[in-house]
């Protein structure tokens, strides 16, 4: 687990040597969302969802999970709330979910690279996610969003 830390971290830091601030604005934009979960709770996630509103735009857009693999808010794919992820795998055989999961048991937030396809597209893509632990009332939940690298 150690060296998967370690190879996340360099490729956020190599990520931000390329890019500028969009991981910056990546870390922002989560933990924005993050807070607005903590002042509404569960009200919050209708917000999330909205397509018009501020935090769903192009290819980017917060998701929501429980700690058990549901899905809670997804909005290009809003078929998959309220169905388990848990053994979702990438193209690679990355169970995303579920290792989001497993580092989020070590601490509050985390990075993980996996390929999903981008809204509206078929074909994967790299893709890059910043994700935070995040409590509503006794349910433990985490926010999350991600940067497509090609």
């Amino acid at each position: 687990m150690a060296l998967v830390g370690a190879i996340v971290l360099m490729q956020y830091y190599s990520l931000s040597d390329r890019s500028g601030g969009q991981v910056m604005q990546l870390t922002s934009f989560v933990s924005s969302a993050e807070e607005l979960v903590k002042q509404k709770g569960q009200e919050a996630f209708n917000d999330l969802r909205d397509a018009n509103g501020q935090w769903v735009s192009g290819d980017n857009y917060i998701f929501v999970y429980d700690m058990d693999g549901n899905t809670i808010v997804l909005p290009p794919q809003p078929e998959l709330e309220g169905t388990s992820r848990l053994a979702a795998q990438d193209p690679e055989g990355k169970y995303f979910v579920k290792d989001m999961i497993d580092i989020l048991k070590i601490k509050n937030d985390g990075w993980l690279e996996y390929k999903y396809a981008k809204p509206g597209e078929t074909e994967n893509s790299t893709k890059l996610s910043y994700f935070k632990k995040v409590m509503v009332g006794e349910k433990e939940y985490f926010v999350g969003s991600g940067i497509y690298l090609d």
